[in-house]
């Protein structure tokens, strides 16, 4: 994946403004709609005060008009400084009035993308020779990368270079733990099956799963080369997808907030799609000599 064409560059960035609206939208608004007008436990900004007056059915109806309003704007590439700073605004308060209900989905980094975003258009407004192209995406790499850097130090400072061995140790537990919540979630005992089968495979490949362990830490403290250059970024986007799909399988958990974000900024799948579709369409419209 070598440096993005000029002519495509404004392409890809539509896609990645089209994708990560999509995911977060999805994200965002079933907060806003399964969230009661209480505010039984603050956190963050909802010490301060509650916004339970914005999560009542009028106060919904006027904070879904606000969000689509900021979105429109945004993907319309207009007055950027105030959407993204908006959408942030608007995002931190929808995350921490949901966390402040017990509930942790492990989203605040949606509020602080927008906020990377604010701090570019800003920095273009008074200096115009400043490459906003480049970093309006690159600040945003940035703050992902350091989301997993975080997450790499916090696994070295709790166990050192015995992590990978010590959670290898205590991985049935975590294991069990997400498929039996699925089971009495939904009384299906099918995920608890699974979660046995993979335990099973656990146990028959403990070395294996080791390894995986360490090299996962280690993708996490090497994050920082995907802010090279775009090709290294795919590679890791590439790697950390399937860290994120072997989370998903083996503990039946998806930090989607967090995963989906990076595989957009990441690899930007819509614009190769895109890509690939004007191609074919070229290919197949093209006259025969």
């Amino acid at each position: 994946m070598g440096p993005l064409v000029n002519k495509h560059a404004q392409i890809y960035w539509t896609c990645l403004k089209i994708s990560f609206v999509f995911v977060w939208a999805l994200v965002i608004i079933g907060m806003v709609l399964g969230a009661s007008a209480l505010c039984p436990y603050p956190t963050g900004i909802c010490k301060l005060y509650t916004f339970s007056p914005l999560f009542t059915l009028p106060g919904k109806v006027v904070l879904l008009a606000a969000l689509a309003f900021a979105s429109f704007f945004y993907l319309r590439e207009k007055y950027m400084i105030t959407s993204t700073l908006v959408l942030a605004l608007l995002s931190a308060i929808i995350i921490t009035y949901e966390e402040s209900n017990g509930l942790y989905q492990r989203a605040t980094l949606l509020s602080m993308i927008w906020l990377a975003q604010s701090f570019a258009y800003i920095a273009y407004r008074y200096n115009k020779n400043f490459n906003l192209n480049l970093f309006r995406q690159q600040y945003v790499v940035q703050i992902i990368c350091a989301g997993y850097m975080l997450a790499g130090i916090s696994k070295l400072m709790q166990s050192g270079f015995e992590w990978p061995a010590q959670s290898a140790q205590l991985l049935p537990i975590h294991m069990m733990k997400g498929f039996a919540g699925d089971y009495y979630s939904f009384g299906n005992i099918a995920y608890l099956n699974k979660g046995m089968a993979v335990v099973g495979m656990l146990s028959e490949h403990y070395t294996a799963f080791k390894i995986l362990l360490g090299m996962s830490m280690i993708l996490e403290l090497t994050c920082f080369m995907a802010i090279v250059k775009p090709g290294l970024r795919f590679v890791y986007g590439a790697a950390l997808l399937l860290m994120h799909l072997g989370i998903l399988y083996t503990m039946n958990i998806l930090i989607s907030p967090f995963a989906f974000p990076m595989v957009i900024f990441f690899m930007n799948p819509l614009f190769y799609i895109v890509i690939g579709f004007a191609k074919a369409k070229q290919l197949i419209t093209k006259p025969l000599v």
